[in-house]
């Protein structure tokens, strides 16, 4: 897709905005696992070290378009990444359509893993108008035809979700579930993984460990 700044990265690495500022590392790219639809690499500016995020291969701006024959795919990979990091890990997507002008600015379906000790209540993260699910196969299902939407994770791999409404606007904010990670976490981040412009060991420890 022109212009989406993950397909760039997929396509292309050297002539990404990421590449560029990795020019000088001895990566090829940011791939450090993949399926045949579905690639998972590290996160630029990680609220919490070893995460990581999933995309599709394939543009489609957010997981609640993919196809369902994709899922157990996805499952299967995202298992497989949980269990090289051997931690508790939560799961995040803001699935927000670009006519929306939300989420981070770039519409493409991306999942976030992160390793984190702590688990939260869903109602803190996802707003306490939030409703459970009891798999992703009917999460899906609910959110298909949603162009703004939070869905959670927990470390004990309950569902979570809220879709956009006049009430619960500031949920739907751009990089709304990093800025949450930040403060609750009391990380002394930048939330803003776009004004990231140096490579960052983080980001190089996080390829080497899945590698």
């Amino acid at each position: 897709m022109k212009n989406c700044e993950f397909c760039t990265e997929l396509s292309s690495f050297s002539l990404s905005r990421i590449g560029e500022i990795y020019k000088d590392e001895n990566i090829k790219n940011r791939i450090v696992a993949e399926s045949n639809n579905f690639i998972v690499m590290p996160t630029i500016a990680p609220i919490v070290p070893y995460s990581y995020l999933v995309l599709p291969k394939e543009h489609y701006e957010t997981y609640a378009q993919i196809p369902s024959n994709y899922y157990n795919e996805l499952l299967a990979l995202i298992e497989n990444v949980r269990n090289k990091l051997d931690r508790n890990v939560i799961l995040f997507e803001h699935g927000a359509k670009s006519c929306t002008n939300s989420g981070c600015g770039v519409y493409h379906a991306h999942i976030h893993i992160v390793p984190i000790v702590s688990d939260f209540n869903h109602n803190c993260l996802v707003g306490q108008n939030s409703s459970g699910v009891k798999d992703f196969y009917e999460l899906m299902e609910i959110l298909k035809n949603n162009s703004n939407y939070i869905f959670y994770r927990d470390n004990k791999s309950d569902l979570f979700y809220n879709t956009s409404n006049i009430q619960n606007s500031d949920l739907f904010v751009s990089q709304y579930l990093r800025r949450w990670l930040q403060k609750t976490q009391h990380i002394n981040k930048n939330w803003d993984w776009k004004s990231c412009n140096i490579v960052e060991k983080e980001v190089l420890n996080a390829i080497e460990y899945m590698l």
